[in-house]
C-alpha cells in the first residue's frame, strides 16, 4: 500500500523588498592646478664651452676692427712704403685735417706736429707700422673731432646772441613814430618799413662832429646799390645851372631804371638839402613822386608775372627803347636825409610826402 503524498510545507512569504531611492553623490571636482610653465632645457654642466680665443686671434681680430676703420687712410697716405708712413706723409694728414678744420695755428702747429710723430711711436727704421698709426689715429680723431665740437658750441652761442642782440634792437623799430637802429642793423629795419608799406626816410646820425662823410654814406658808396645826388642836383640845375633841368631828370631817370633792371635799391640822397621834389623835380617820365608817397605803387610793378604795361606810374615812365622786360623783384626805394632829428621834419615836410614814410633814425655804435 503506497503511503500518502504528503503536503507540501507552506513557504513563508517573504517581504518584498523596498527599494532604496537612489542618491547621487556628487562627483568630486578636482581643484584646478596651474600648469608649470615650461622651462628651457638647461644646459648640462658637461656640455663643452667654447675654446677661450688665443692672444693672437685676439689681436689679429683687433686688427681687423682697426684695418676697416683706418686702412684707407693709411694706404692713402703711405706712399713711398705701403707698409709703413714716413715722418711727412704722418704730418700730411696733420696739416690736411687743418685745411678742412682750422684747429692749429702757426704758433702752435710745430709744438703740435712735434708731439703728435713721438706719440706715433715710430720704429728703429723711423717708420710708423699700421698697428702703432691705428693708436694714434685714432687718438688724434677724437681730438680733432672734439676741436671742432667745441668751435661749434661757440658758434651756435654767439648765433643765439646775435640773434637776441638783433631782436632787442629792432624792438625800437615798432610803430607808426620815429624808429632808431644801428647802422648794422639798416638791412632789417628797411626790411620792416617796406614791409609795413613805406618808404623808408633815413635821418643820418652816424656823422662824427667835423661834419665830414657819414658812416651812412661810406656803407651806401660800397653797397652798389643805385645813388642819385639830389643835392647836387640843387646846385646844378637851380644854382650854377650848368644843366637844365630835363637833363638832371634824365640822369635821374637813367639810375631809377638801373635800380629796375638789376633789383638795386634807388637811394635818394638829399645830405642837408631840401631840394624842391614836389614842386619842381619830380616828374611821371622820369622821377615819379609816386616813389616816395605810395609803396604799394612801387611793389605792384616788381616781379616776372607782372606787366609793368598795365600798372599806371611805369606805363608813364618806362620806353620801349629801354627794353625792360620786367621789374626785378628786389627793386626798392629810399630816401636819406643828413638833416638832424630836431631839423628834418621843418626843411623837408613842403617837398616830401613825411606822412607816407617811415623815418628811421640810424646811428652807429662807436
Amino acid at each position: 500500500m503506497s503511503k500518502p503524498a504528503t503536503k507540501p510545507a507552506a513557504s513563508k512569504p517573504t517581504k518584498p523588498a523596498t527599494a532604496k531611492p537612489a542618491t547621487t553623490k556628487p562627483a568630486a571636482t578636482k581643484p584646478a592646478t596651474a600648469k608649470p610653465a615650461a622651462t628651457q632645457p638647461t644646459k648640462s654642466a658637461n656640455a663643452k664651452k667654447p675654446p677661450e680665443p688665443t692672444p693672437e686671434q685676439t689681436a689679429a681680430l683687433l686688427r681687423n676692427q682697426q684695418w676697416a676703420r683706418f686702412g684707407k687712410v693709411f694706404e692713402e697716405y703711405s706712399v713711398a712704403n705701403k707698409d709703413a708712413l714716413k715722418k711727412t706723409e704722418l704730418l700730411k694728414i696733420i696739416r690736411d685735417a687743418n685745411d678742412e678744420y682750422t684747429f692749429l695755428d702757426e704758433h702752435s702747429m710745430p709744438t703740435f706736429m712735434k708731439q703728435a710723430w713721438v706719440d706715433a711711436t715710430p720704429d728703429e727704421d723711423g717708420l710708423v707700422r699700421f698697428d702703432a698709426f691705428a693708436r694714434w689715429y685714432e687718438a688724434f680723431l677724437a681730438y680733432y673731432e672734439g676741436e671742432k665740437a667745441k668751435e661749434a658750441a661757440k658758434e651756435a652761442a654767439r648765433a643765439e646772441a646775435k640773434a637776441a642782440a638783433k631782436l632787442s634792437a629792432l624792438a625800437l623799430c615798432e610803430g607808426d613814430g620815429m624808429w632808431s637802429a644801428d647802422l648794422k642793423d639798416l638791412a632789417d629795419a628797411l626790411s620792416k618799413a617796406w614791409g609795413k608799406g613805406k618808404t623808408p626816410l633815413l635821418i643820418d646820425a652816424t656823422g662824427d662832429e667835423d661834419g665830414g662823410f657819414t658812416a651812412l654814406e661810406t656803407y651806401f658808396s660800397y653797397s652798389g646799390h643805385a645813388l642819385f645826388e639830389l643835392k647836387k642836383m640843387v646846385v646844378e640845375v637851380n644854382m650854377k645851372q650848368t644843366k637844365t633841368l630835363e637833363e638832371a631828370q634824365d640822369e635821374a631817370r637813367a639810375k631809377l631804371l638801373l635800380a629796375m633792371k638789376r633789383g638795386l635799391q634807388f637811394v635818394m640822397l638829399l645830405s642837408n638839402s631840401a631840394p624842391p621834389l614836389k614842386s619842381r623835380f619830380c616828374a611821371a617820365g622820369s622821377l615819379p613822386y609816386t616813389l616816395l608817397e605810395d609803396h604799394a605803387a612801387v611793389a605792384s610793378c616788381r616781379g616776372t608775372a607782372v606787366e609793368w604795361k598795365d600798372v599806371p606810374w611805369t606805363k608813364q615812365l618806362i620806353r620801349a627803347e629801354d627794353k625792360l622786360m620786367f621789374v626785378h623783384q628786389d627793386f626798392n626805394v629810399l630816401a636819406v636825409t643828413k638833416f638832424s632829428e630836431a631839423d628834418y621834419a621843418e626843411f623837408l615836410q613842403a617837398e616830401l610826402p613825411l606822412d607816407a614814410m617811415q623815418h628811421i633814425k640810424v646811428t652807429k655804435q662807436s
